[in-house]
């Protein structure tokens, strides 16, 4: 049975001129479902389609604009949109395509002179520790705190926290290098496109934790918290058991009081009409999870609706934030900002960003979840968008700003968060916090000032 695709001109067709005909259509939308980002959002596929309608439509060489209620048909034998999926997933989707013109493409630079030309770039100077000594001589000099049987330093990006992730990312990337296929309903698999441009540091927190003790003189050093690894800011290790359940203690009881654990610097690309009215916003959210029509795989999303009845049956997670806009740029459409947040799970910060259509500089998973639409950016549907896919689609300004040459060089900008303190509650009796405090990193501070963004 032949595969027959509905596509509605409201979605697609806006772009191409109202006259054309049927064979035409049918080239420029196969070509659409190969290289465009949005083929899952924008097209839906049947195979139950009216087969009357299917019958007039061939009988009369009707054009598309003649088919009635502004639907076009096409008849295409047995399009493998698995295979479409894939070409998308390797890279199509990064590519600026003009849909008018798409037979004449421009030749693209190979992948090999590229990856050459952007290891030059700062970005690509973002691991430069070639042994566990020398990262861990990195985090002896970016001590924060040392006492109080606590070793906290100020974790740099890139670098993992626990070893068996880093297992798991080396064998699918080792599976991606042989051709083999990943399976696509797994975390890993998302992970794994974030760090395609930026790469992965060789070592992690826990890889370091021999050299540290050592090096310190605790021999029970052990990783109590950290910031995840793909952001930079505080890491704590505990010198012994007892001082690592009281940090867990302490980051429990902050719910009770009313703390809110954790406080973030954040760059992000487009300036939140919301968080630009406001300048300070405090807000009670819930992370829910959603499932992907094409993929059926539930992803993280933000609701700002949800009960009591939802929390306690664990449906969803409530989260408490205050967000305050410390600078923004206009010409460029960037934005800096302080976020404190009662918790950091599922990618919270990432997703809660994007819920604000306001996606973190570097975020190359959540950020397709925001597009222009009509020319305005809007928030797309999640359970429409395939997310790790491609790079985050920056606008030329912004590249050039940050020293690239290309849209597609966006693939190398890492994630602009950072966090910036941690506050333990109650850590020495009632109402006596300790707080944590990492300085802002050279990565930060290079890209505020390409941006021209204060933090003050």
């Amino acid at each position: 049975m032949n595969t027959r695709v509905i596509v509605r001109r409201s979605n697609i067709l806006g772009s191409l001129n109202n006259t054309v005909t049927s064979d035409s259509v049918v080239s420029n939308t196969i070509r659409f479902f190969q290289k465009s980002c949005y083929a899952d959002a924008k097209l839906k596929v049947s195979t139950k389609v009216s087969t009357t309608l299917g019958r007039n439509l061939n009988e009369n060489s009707q054009d598309a604009t003649s088919v009635p209620d502004t639907v076009c048909l096409l008849s295409k034998p047995k399009i493998n949109f698995e295979d479409i999926h894939n070409r998308i997933s390797e890279g199509y989707r990064g590519k600026n395509y003009n849909f008018r013109n798409t037979h004449k493409e421009e030749p693209s630079e190979s992948e090999s002179s590229r990856s050459t030309r952007l290891k030059g770039h700062f970005y690509g100077y973002l691991y430069p520790w070639k042994s566990k000594e020398e990262l861990a001589e990195y985090l002896s000099q970016n001590v924060i705190h040392q006492s109080d049987g606590i070793l906290a330093v100020n974790k740099p990006f890139g670098v993992g926290v626990r070893n068996i992730v880093q297992k798991k990312e080396n064998k699918l990337e080792m599976k991606l290098c042989e051709g083999k296929e990943v399976h696509k309903s797994t975390n890993e698999y998302d992970n794994l496109y974030h760090i395609r441009g930026v790469g992965a540091c060789e070592y992690t927190l826990e890889d370091l934790i021999p050299i540290l003790r050592k090096r310190f003189e605790l021999p029970h050093l052990e990783l109590a918290k950290s910031t995840d690894k793909f952001s930079s800011g505080v890491a704590v290790f505990s010198a012994n058991k007892a001082a690592s359940s009281k940090i867990q203690q302490s980051i429990k009881m902050n719910k009770h009081i009313g703390l809110k654990t954790y406080a973030f610097y954040v760059i992000s690309t487009n300036i939140s009409k919301l968080l630009n009215t406001t300048k300070n916003m405090t807000e009670r959210v819930a992370i829910c999870m959603a499932e992907n029509e094409r993929t059926h795989v539930a992803h993280p999303i933000i609701t700002r609706e949800f009960s009591k009845r939802a929390v306690k049956e664990g449906d969803v997670i409530p989260v408490n934030i205050d967000i305050k806009l410390l600078d923004q740029n206009y010409s460029l459409n960037v934005c800096c900002s302080q976020i404190y947040t009662s918790s950091t799970k599922h990618n919270f910060l990432r997703i809660y960003y994007a819920s604000i259509v306001s996606p973190i500089l570097g975020d190359h998973l959540y950020s397709s979840r925001v597009r222009s639409v009509g020319g305005v950016m809007a928030l797309i549907p999640p359970a429409f968008v395939q997310i790790g896919c491609g790079h985050q689609l920056l606008s030329t300004n912004v590249v050039s700003a940050l020293g690239l040459q290309t849209p597609e060089d966006s693939i190398i900008v890492p994630v602009h968060t950072h966090l910036h303190s941690l506050t333990l509650g109650n850590f020495f009796g009632k109402e006596k916090h300790l707080q944590l405090i990492a300085p802002l990193t050279p990565l930060f501070f290079w890209t505020c000032e390409k941006l021209s963004l204060r933090l003050s």
